[in-house]
This record gives C-alpha cells, structure tokens and sequence, in this order.
C-alpha cells in the first residue's frame, strides 16, 4: 500500500465474541450478510501520525492500546460492546524519512480523505475502504473516528468535531466530546471546535 513499501498496521481489538463477527465479514463476500449475530456491534476507529512530526499522537495512541488491552473494567466492557479498530502510523514512509507534515511524495495526507488515490495516499485510501466496508455492513455501526494529533502552540487538548445543522445530529456528534470534558480536565468541552 505504500509507495516505499512500509508497512501500514491495523490493530483489532474487541471481546471474543465482536472478533469472531468481524473474522466472518473479512471471509465473506460484501454482498452476504453474517449469521452470526443479530445485533449491530458500533465500530471504533483510531488513526494516528498522519503528520509524522506529531509524535505526541504516538504516546496518545500507546496509553489507549494500554487502557483497551488491560483488565481496567471500563475496558473489558468496551471491548464488550465495541469493536476498535486502531491505526497506530497513518503515515509510515513520512514518519521513516523524518518529514513534519507530509508523505514521502510531498503531500499533506490529512487533505486528502475526500479525495484519496492509490498512488498519492494508499493509506488513507485503505483506511477509507475498510470504514466504508463497516458503514455500508448491516451488522456494524459506525460509532465513531478519532484522528489523533498534536500542536504545536496549543495547550491541553481540543477537539476538532464534525458540525451539523440538524440538532440530534449535532448532539449526537457532540457527545464525544462532552464526556471526554467529564473524564479528562485536560480537553474542555469549550475547547471542541466545530466545522
């Protein structure tokens, strides 16, 4: 997938039973639907050093991976309920050559999701894929995507969120962030910027 041959890895973490769902919709053709469950299981993607140059994404990314894989009870239930799909290197030719913001061709990668190629962003393409894979499932739902960065300027964490005109879709959208305010003093909720 990358154009220096790189590898891009994809991290699965779930309960036993979400892992053997998702083991059937990897084996099966697109067009037949699983048999295993009748429920839909929320899919969880997080993606992290599409900017090379924001290492602290990394530590961001190697404390989740801690947190998912621990006993901690909050995590065991979201492997219950959740199946997490983690990207810990969106970008690792830019990463292995030292660039801050940009791929190995030059290009900022996190510009181009809405339009991604095979040839100028193969991961970003991939990672599209597979989300589109689980949106267009009938037993999955796409719960929600978590990009990871970092600023150079910014204090404490923010958020950057998807805004919508529609009330519930607003509210729907703007969860997350409430109750990552709740959790963590770190990433106010006033600090959520919606475009």
């Amino acid at each position: 997938l990358r154009l220096t041959e790189r590898r891009l890895d994809l991290l699965t973490i779930s309960s036993p039973r979400n892992l053997a769902l998702d083991a059937e919709r990897a084996s099966a053709s697109s067009d037949a639907p699983g048999s295993l469950s009748s429920r839909r299981v929320p899919v969880v993607f997080v993606t992290a050093r599409v900017h090379p140059g924001e290492t602290p994404s990394s530590f961001l990314m190697h404390g989740l991976l801690s947190f998912l894989l621990s006993d901690d009870p909050q995590a065991v239930a979201l492997r219950d309920r959740a199946l997490i799909k983690l990207v810990p290197m969106l970008n690792p030719d830019g990463v292995f050559l030292g660039n801050y913001r940009c791929s190995s061709l030059g290009v900022d990668l996190n510009r181009h999701w809405q339009n991604s190629s095979p040839w100028v962003s193969p991961t970003i393409l991939a990672v599209r894929t597979l989300m589109g894979a689980y949106a267009n499932d009938p037993r999955w739902v796409p719960a929600i995507c978590v990009d990871m960065h970092a600023h150079s300027t910014a204090l404490n964490g923010f958020l950057f969120c998807n805004s919508h005109d529609d009330p519930d879709a607003f509210e729907r959208e703007a969860a997350f962030p409430r109750a990552l305010s709740a959790a963590a003093r770190d990433l106010p909720f006033s600090g959520a910027k919606f475009c």
